[in-house]
């Protein structure tokens, strides 16, 4: 019999754990302890925003705590997945920055606008959609 043959498995088989230790190594998984991923859509009276941030900050004062987590908002959706971090579960606080050009302006010049609220997720309402109010908005000097 070969002696060659154990060496072959013992190899096949290193390569099949290395190979399988990968995969699940680069798999999505929680990066912290009740992440969750966040999608929804943000808009200023009943219009989608163009684009901006949204973070969301566990609420320290719910007894909440964690990491920040965060998404890009292009044309009014986000999704945390997609573009950002898992969010904490549980209370948050919520800030939205809204970038628009500067109309007129030859420039590459951006307004920026800022709201804040706050929102209770779960993996159960993961999916939140947000309405900048007009009020908040002309505080502001936005349209």
């Amino acid at each position: 019999m070969p002696t060659h043959l154990p060496t072959r498995r013992l190899t096949c088989w290193l390569g099949l754990t290395v190979a399988i230790t990968f995969a699940l190594g680069c798999s999505k998984s929680q990066d912290f302890p009740g992440e969750i991923e966040v999608t929804g859509n943000v808009t200023f009276d009943g219009q989608p925003i163009s684009g901006g941030m949204i973070y969301f900050e566990p609420d320290v004062r719910a007894g909440n705590s964690g990491p920040q987590g965060f998404a890009e908002i292009i044309d009014g959706h986000y999704s945390t997945q997609k573009s950002g971090r898992g969010v904490k579960s549980g209370p948050n606080m919520v800030r939205i920055e809204e970038i628009q050009p500067i109309e007129g302006e030859k420039s590459r010049a951006m307004q920026f606008y800022e709201h804040h609220t706050e929102a209770v997720l779960t993996a159960d309402n993961a999916e939140q959609d947000f309405e900048i109010p007009a009020e908040t908005a002309k505080r502001k000097g936005r349209r």
